[in-house]
């Protein structure tokens, strides 16, 4: 996508402004809808400069609608979904919201904002655990300051208070951090410390008026009411979802990248900590770092990807593997092919002709972890087997997981259009040269790691 249409984040705000809407519709017509598909790059690039043109001057309709066509006529541009996701943001659609969301990381963008965007749609819906389960597999790729804040969101506000209560006593803390700890103290009933923190960074009457504003959300549950009023929008309780024409294909490219859900406990000391994504608090906040919250552009401003390669996620794309065929790695080289010793009493996986991958992750352990949460939450899985290889992104190995045993494309299809319709991530692979080894089961065999 041409560099000039991606909107940057403004970092001078504590979280977005969103323009005034109104429902202008004029400059387009039902010709547009209809030749959408017919349409090439150049036309989709079109309509989507004219959406974010739309969503500056507040056009809400005209700016949907631009971004829904650019969208159809580009269905694999991930740039255009997330546009859209930041106009549903923006409107308040949150279930829209995610379906974007999950496919703009299906089609391998998978960043601190697309992360937290898609946790903020979940929490807005009351979907928590999910959303908290998303933000701890991608713990190493987000910012302390705005996981624990999100944490809080989720009603984890004593998690949160405990992690943001580490993150201020270190030499990178800012304002932002205490913000947000502020918040927390809010969100978990403790006014006073709320008190206490905020007003290290702003006067006493500025401080009145932000307790004032967490109470109106603070009460248990009120999800849906905290993330609107963190991005400043009206819940739009009609909203169904995104239009069954702007469907991901289930059929996208292999080259699509997915990451961990990590059931292990998450080390927050050993979490590389990244360039803030700017979720903060709540209200607006001077240019000055010195006096103010961060911003949460990270929910609506979220175009642009964050320079990160790979994230560990519970729901996203799946890891591009290498074309040619995977080999097992020597102790200094890329690791290709997990190996392992698996016992013939289990069905020949030349009699399987199909995989439905369900993710990728950091260890061997994690995969397992993860397997054995998916084969539960997923009937479809129940007595299914699991097979894992190894692949090298970036210089980065990842274990692949997957449930084997499909004799053809349509079963393995069938498959996984149920985990999707659990609100699961998955891709149907044909096992080719980098065919996987079976994971061990429960009665004690190793899984393939090497």
């Amino acid at each position: 996508m041409n560099s000039k249409f991606v909107v940057k984040l403004a970092l001078s705000t504590a979280f977005v402004a969103v323009p005034a809407m109104t429902t202008s519709t004029a400059g387009f017509g039902s010709t547009d809808k209809v030749s959408a598909k017919k349409a090439g790059p150049e036309k989709a690039y079109g309509w989507a400069k004219k959406a974010e043109q739309a969503l500056a001057k507040g056009k809400a309709d005209r700016a949907l609608t631009f971004a829904e066509l650019a969208v159809e006529a580009d269905m694999q541009n991930r740039d255009y979904r997330g546009l859209l996701a930041r106009i549903y943001m923006s409107q308040g659609r949150f279930v829209s919201a995610e379906r974007t969301l999950m496919d703009v990381m299906e089609l391998g963008q998978v960043d601190p904002r697309t992360v937290i965007s898609l946790a903020l749609a979940r929490i807005a819906q009351g979907n928590v655990d999910s959303a908290v389960m998303l933000v701890e597999a991608n713990r190493s790729i987000i910012p302390v300051s705005d996981y624990g804040l999100t944490l809080a969101l989720a009603g984890r506000s004593d998690d949160a208070v405990n992690i943001l209560t580490d993150a201020i006593r270190t030499d990178s803390a800012t304002v932002r951090t205490r913000q947000n700890l502020a918040l927390a103290y809010a969100l978990d009933g403790r006014w006073r410390d709320a008190r206490v923190m905020a007003s290290q960074d702003m006067a006493q009457s500025q401080v009145n008026d932000r307790i004032a504003e967490w109470a109106q959300f603070a009460r248990p549950e009120a999800y849906t009411l905290r993330v609107a009023g963190l991005l400043k929008v009206r819940p739009n309780m009609a909203d169904t979802g995104q239009p069954v024409r702007l469907a991901l294909n289930s059929s996208a490219p292999a080259g699509l990248a997915q990451a961990e859900v990590q059931a292990a406990p998450v080390e927050m000391a050993s979490a590389p900590q990244p360039e803030p994504v700017e979720l903060a608090a709540l209200g607006p906040a001077p240019v000055s770092d010195s006096v103010g919250f961060a911003a949460v552009e990270a929910a609506v401003n979220m175009i642009e990807p964050a320079p990160v390669a790979v994230a560990a996620v519970e729901e996203a794309p799946l890891i591009k593997a290498s074309a040619g065929p995977a080999k097992a790695a020597a102790p200094s080289a890329p690791v290709k092919l997990a190996l392992a010793d698996v016992p013939a009493s289990k069905p020949s996986m030349k009699s399987s002709t199909h995989l439905v991958q369900l993710g990728a992750f950091s260890n061997a352990a994690n995969a397992a972890a993860a397997w054995n949460k998916y084969s539960k939450r997923y009937g479809v899985l129940s007595g299914m087997d699991s097979a894992s290889s190894t692949v090298t992104v970036n210089g980065k190995k990842f274990v692949r997981l997957a449930a084997m045993g499909f004799t053809n494309g349509a079963s393995a299809n069938a498959a996984c259009s149920k985990i999707k319709a659990q609100g699961g991530v998955c891709l149907v692979r044909t096992i080719g040269a980098d065919k996987p080894v079976r994971m061990a089961s429960a009665t004690g065999r190793k899984i393939a790691a090497r």
